[in-house]
């Protein structure tokens, strides 16, 4: 399981996520939705231990790691590859090929079994041996995610990963999550698509100003009863 317990988070005198829980098991799909600046990516920073909240604690399997422990810094290992964040800005190596770095994290430089699958599945082929600046952004985001896909993470954070990727691709990208969240993945995802909410996720958590507003099954989407989910969604 991976969850949030009552996170507090600060930066300077603004609070940015305001007593917030959550929970996503093995085998789901959590997707975080709300206006921009709503405290969706800072708690996806937060569930990944890059930033330490002021209060709450965050459990990631077996795990529990409240807020002192983590201001503290005296944490002996932080659960990598075991929970693998994508992230919006992609942070792709522009001096390296897309092939080399999406065996960086592996640190090889033979691809394996995997690599052949998911180089095939994205359609990555044509572009393996090219530098980020000479493909597009579409396909940096596909190389993003797979470079997340290759380390077999049992918990995976994803934040708007197929926002520049055309039809095909994002139905490609859905049809995999889901066949690894049916194996057993944990999944939480940041996403302006709400078709792609109602298609993919289980759950839903929806945030505005950094906390939560309302939340359970996708059903939501149908039944929202907060005025604010209901202008969000386009009811009023």
């Amino acid at each position: 399981m991976l969850a949030a317990s009552r996170i507090t988070r600060f930066i300077g005198s603004r609070k940015i996520l305001n007593d917030v829980s959550l929970s996503v098991h093995a085998g789901e799909v959590l997707a975080l939705v709300g206006p921009s600046g709503g405290g969706k990516s800072s708690l996806l920073r937060t569930l990944a231990l890059l930033d330490v909240p002021d209060e709450g604690a965050v459990t990631i399997g077996r795990e529990t790691y409240s807020a002192d422990v983590l201001r503290k810094g005296s944490l002996k290992e932080f659960p990598y590859p075991e929970l693998t964040i994508v992230f919006q800005q992609l942070f792709v190596w522009p001096h390296l090929t897309v092939k080399e770095n999406l065996l960086l994290p592996q640190r090889s430089k033979v691809p394996g079994d995997l690599f052949y699958e998911l180089v095939e599945t994205f359609d990555m082929s044509g572009f393996l041996d090219r530098f980020p600046n000479e493909i597009s952004l579409g396909q940096r985001q596909r190389a993003s995610l797979v470079r997340a896909l290759l380390l077999r993470p049992r918990y995976l954070l994803l934040d708007e990963v197929t926002s520049a990727l055309d039809c095909e691709h994002t139905l490609i990208t859905m049809r995999y999550l889901r066949k690894l969240v049916d194996n057993g993945l944990s999944c939480i995802i940041v996403t302006h698509n709400i078709s792609q909410v109602a298609a993919l996720c289980d759950n839903i958590v929806f945030m505005v100003d950094g906390s939560v507003v309302e939340s359970g099954s996708v059903s939501l989407l149908a039944s929202a009863s907060s005025q604010r989910f209901k202008q969000f969604l386009g009811w009023s």
